[in-house]
C-alpha cells in the first residue's frame, strides 16, 4: 500500500500521518471502469471515487501524479544529452547546480 497525503493543503493544518491507500485495490478499480457493462462501471467510478474522498484526494491529484510518473519515465528513456538539459533546465540554468 502506498501512502498518499494531498498537497493543496497547508501543512500545518494537515495531520502529520500520511493516509494509507491501498493503490492495487484503486488500480484494480480503474480497469473495472472499461468493463461492458454499465452496472460494473458505475459501481467501480463509485467506489473508487469513495476512496479518494476517504484518503482525501481527488480524481485531479490522481491525474497530476500519473503526468508526473509519465515524464520520469520518459526522462528514464532520453538520452544522456537530454537528461543533461532537463536537469540544467530544472535547476534554472544555474551549471553549478546542474552538476551536482
Amino acid at each position: 500500500m502506498a501512502k498518499w497525503r494531498r498537497r493543496s493543503e497547508p501543512t500545518d493544518s494537515v495531520d502529520p500521518r500520511l493516509v494509507t491507500f491501498d493503490v492495487p485495490r484503486f488500480m484494480k478499480l480503474c480497469g473495472m471502469l472499461s468493463s461492458p457493462s454499465d452496472g460494473e462501471r458505475a459501481s467501480a467510478a463509485a467506489k473508487a471515487s469513495e476512496m479518494l474522498k476517504a484518503a482525501n484526494l481527488t480524481w485531479n491529484d490522481v491525474i497530476k501524479d500519473a503526468k508526473t510518473l509519465n515524464d520520469h519515465i520518459a526522462l528514464g528513456n532520453a538520452r544522456e544529452e537530454e537528461q543533461r538539459a532537463h536537469r540544467f533546465w530544472k535547476t534554472s540554468g544555474s551549471s553549478e547546480r546542474a552538476r551536482a
